[in-house]
């Protein structure tokens, strides 16, 4: 992934944080039954202020795969697990 060269959160130590991170997603995702794409796309659009997301798609059921990603809502046990992940990458 020529990314490495540039985004340095595929370097330590952001990576390991990273790391943690999808594992909080994961466990949301796994509940909603939802994948972590998914989860990224409807927490990102749920803060106030965001009215959207661009995301790349090469074919039709990626689309579809990201429109489904707003049919469901975070609780606030979700939202607590993820800010909190997210916090985490700062520290």
């Amino acid at each position: 992934d020529t990314r490495i060269t540039f985004y340095d959160y595929f370097k330590e130590p952001k990576f390991s944080k990273i790391q943690e991170l999808l594992k909080v997603m994961d466990k949301v995702a796994e509940k909603h039954h939802k994948t972590c794409a998914q989860i990224a796309l409807n927490w990102n659009t749920s803060y106030a202020g965001v009215a959207t997301s661009l995301c790349g798609i090469t074919n039709r059921e990626y689309a579809k795969e990201n429109c489904a990603a707003f049919d469901f809502e975070f609780d606030s046990e979700d939202l607590g697990l993820l800010n909190e992940a997210v916090e985490k990458l700062s520290q």
